[in-house]
């Protein structure tokens, strides 16, 4: 029967190994193509170490395969191996500048070290590679496994970190959970390390138990998954947010067609790239100020206060309003009055931004607010005004 420690790192291997078939299948968003499949198989690897190393397995392994220590050295190999999926991730989006070649080189000779030791001694032995066994071939056995285990994701942690500068704040949480995982992991290996070469020096390192390094294992792994699932879905609501984004520029792009077709300067065929739609709705902006009816500005803020519009959303409303207001004036061929023709080429405080993703969302902005009811009601009464002026001449 499963004892405890065992029945966790079983859930842990099965949270592991859904984000392994989760990072294969589902996400479209690391560096290159090569970089998901070494990342999942990686995690993939975890999640056997965590099942091959379960107390309940290696006693099944003890009792059924004929030999002892079976699963210690499988353990030992599937967590080695998880590592060079690790560099490799590292080398495929420009992390680290260590060769994959070099990589499988250190790991087969490394393999081949550990596969020698556990013939001479640890077939027999019943504490082999246990912190505070003696024997040279358990010490050297488990002083190799940790510093390749060590290295390796000290150099892991670094790259990560490193390459997760330039995301989001909240992206980096779900980076930094991954890390900390990582993190967990590494003081336990570390924690063996040095109960092993204490213990070789003649003292007792035990402080939490011989299970510490192990338990670190499976909280190491368990918050590395839900770190990398947290940043996925941060980055997956992000790519949403952005497809919204540019849904709703193209839609002011369209709405603003009339210019764009009548217009020398945003004359084209077809649909151009969001970056050129975007331009082009700036010089369309620019061109229709000279279309703006002198009593529109004073009609958006009687509405705006009236209906309780503030904040960012009545900016939005502001500038889609002028742009109705001025498109409608321009379709039906009516320019501002002289005083009001003087078009100012230089970007104006509502649309100076910063980079484009703040260009886009306040563009988006305005895209949605181009049916606020607060813009209907200005371009009614403007209308109505101007049929007034009409009616009056």
């Amino acid at each position: 029967m499963a004892d405890p420690l065992s029945i966790v790192a079983y859930a842990a291997a099965a949270v592991v190994f859904g984000e392994a078939i989760r990072k294969a299948i589902v996400n479209q968003r690391l560096g290159h193509e090569f970089s998901r499949f070494w990342m999942a198989l990686g995690l993939a690897l975890i999640a056997v170490s965590l099942v091959v190393g379960a107390p309940a397995t290696i006693r099944w392994s003890d009792q059924h395969m004929g030999v002892r220590n079976l699963g210690i050295l499988v353990h030992s190999v599937t967590a080695m191996a998880a590592m060079v999926c690790v560099v490799a991730f590292l080398r495929t989006v420009e992390q680290t500048t260590i060769r994959l070649r070099t990589v499988l080189s250190v790991f087969a000779t490394c393999i081949g070290v550990l596969v020698v030791l556990y013939l001479l001694h640890g077939k027999t032995d019943h504490a082999f590679a246990v912190s505070d066994n003696h024997h040279p071939a358990s010490v050297a056995f488990s002083v190799l496994y940790l510093v390749y285990m060590i290295s390796c994701l000290v150099l892991f942690v670094r790259g990560v970190w490193r390459g997760s500068r330039g995301e989001d704040r909240v992206v980096q949480f779900g980076v930094f959970l991954a890390a900390l995982g990582v993190g967990v992991g590494l003081l336990g290996l570390v924690w063996k390390l040095a109960a092993v070469l204490t213990s070789v020096a003649g003292y007792q390192f035990l402080l939490f138990g011989r299970a510490f390094p192990y338990i670190a294992q499976i909280i190491g792994a368990a918050l590395f998954a839900a770190g990398s699932v947290f940043a996925a879905a941060v980055r997956r609501l992000h790519d949403r947010r952005h497809h919204d984004r540019a849904r709703e520029v193209t839609r002011l792009w369209h709405v603003l067609e009339p210019v764009r077709v009548e217009t020398t300067v945003l004359r084209g065929t077809g649909q151009p790239g969001l970056r050129q739609q975007v331009v082009e709705i700036q010089d369309a902006r620019l061109f229709l100020r000279a279309h703006i009816h002198p009593n529109l500005r004073r009609l958006i803020t009687e509405v705006s206060h009236a209906r309780n519009v503030r904040g960012r959303r009545a900016l939005a409303v502001a500038v889609a309003a002028e742009l109705r207001g001025a498109l409608l004036a321009f379709q039906e061929g009516i320019a501002a009055p002289p005083a009001y023709t003087k078009v100012d080429a230089r970007p104006q405080h509502t649309t100076l931004v910063a980079d484009d993703d703040n260009e886009l969302a306040w563009l988006a902005d305005i895209s949605r607010a181009m049916h606020h009811p607060a813009v209907e009601e200005v371009v009614a009464r403007a209308q109505a005004c101007v049929a007034k002026d009409r009616a009056t001449r």
